[in-house]
């Protein structure tokens, strides 16, 4: 009985150490992942560019890939630490009982000792599976905003090149006496924004500025540390200042999340319902539908919540968020 007693603390110090050792390991994961794609930006061509995001995505891959068997490891020995807990509190208390029959009241007392220390043991078992959880939501929420990131790179990259190329002809057409569109280069448009003929002018996308990234940077984090009221009001900010952002769906789509996780329901559907009606074609519009109907159910209104889920299946029928959506419509 004592052995298992030493055996239960030895493995709650190598488990507490295992979920430290696991936060700091995904927090330089974040930091080398991040600081050197910021540094190569400006230094290499187009090509090239495109190259290291292709390879830092295959890298995030494989290293979400760790990170996910990692984690089933963990929780695997947590349920089997506690399936052995609840074996060993059975046995003590048949022992217990046991003992209280014979009338030996000193031994009984030791047992109840050992109970607490079980006890206390399968509380520290139960924040440490609750660390576990928490990390691996966060690790998925870094995973999903760097891969948004990319692909915005990558965009903004495809615009700039298309952009050269009509200078390239109107320069051209230029210089062979017949101009092409009055002169004019045609501006980017923003994903999913309106360009008919005669309607409002188009906004114009640019690529984002040290400023611009950096405040949607101290906004992000302020969601990442669960600290949404401060997150709400930072993402607005960054709406009012930098409307046309290219940042603008992640800066709406964090910010109905944020709003979502205060419970503030109206205010969080519509931040994810404009995401999804103004930038259709942008990464986050998927997850924004997705999300939009869990709000939904939430408010009760179950019906609207299935119509979000179709839209969002015959919009989207390739995109991870589609998968979940046939799940909860109990689809295969």
């Amino acid at each position: 009985m004592m052995t298992a007693a030493v055996g239960i603390r030895t493995g709650r110090c190598r488990l507490a150490g295992r979920g430290n050792g696991l936060s700091a390991t995904l927090l330089l994961i974040g930091g080398l992942l991040l600081a050197p794609f910021a540094a190569r930006a400006g230094l290499f061509s187009d090509e090239e560019a495109r190259k290291a995001a292709t390879d830092l995505r295959a890298e995030v891959l494989q290293r979400r890939a760790a990170d996910d068997t990692r984690f089933a490891r963990i929780e695997s020995n947590i349920d089997a630490l506690q399936q052995s807990n609840q074996k060993l509190q059975e046995s003590i208390d048949r022992l217990e009982q046991s003992i209280r029959n014979l009338g030996l009241p000193a031994l009984a007392s030791q047992i109840d000792g050992v109970s607490q220390d079980l006890a206390r043991l399968r509380g520290q078992v139960e924040v440490q599976g609750n660390q576990v959880d928490q990390t691996q939501k966060h690790s998925k929420e870094f995973y999903l905003d760097l891969d948004t990131r990319l692909r915005v790179i990558e965009q903004e990259r495809a615009k700039a090149a298309d952009a050269a190329k009509a200078q390239q002809e109107q320069a051209a057409a230029a210089d062979a006496g017949t101009p092409a569109n009055n002169g004019i280069v045609p501006p980017v448009p923003v994903a999913g924004a309106p360009a008919a003929a005669g309607g409002p002018a188009t906004p114009v996308v640019t690529p984002p500025t040290a400023r611009e990234t950096q405040a949607y940077d101290a906004a992000y984090k302020l969601f990442k540390a669960a600290n949404y009221p401060a997150a709400i009001r930072a993402f607005q900010a960054f709406g009012k200042s930098w409307p046309n952002s290219s940042y603008a769906p992640n800066a709406g789509f964090w910010m109905g999340m944020a709003q979502y996780r205060q419970k503030a329901y109206g205010p969080a559907a519509a931040a994810l319902q404009a995401v999804a009606s103004a930038y259709p074609d942008s990464p986050k519009a998927p997850d924004a539908l997705l999300n939009l109907s869990s709000v939904q159910l939430e408010q009760g209104d179950t019906k609207a919540a299935h119509h979000t889920l179709e839209d969002l299946l015959n919009r989207y029928p390739s995109s991870e968020a589609a998968a979940k959506a046939k799940a909860r419509l109990g689809r295969s």
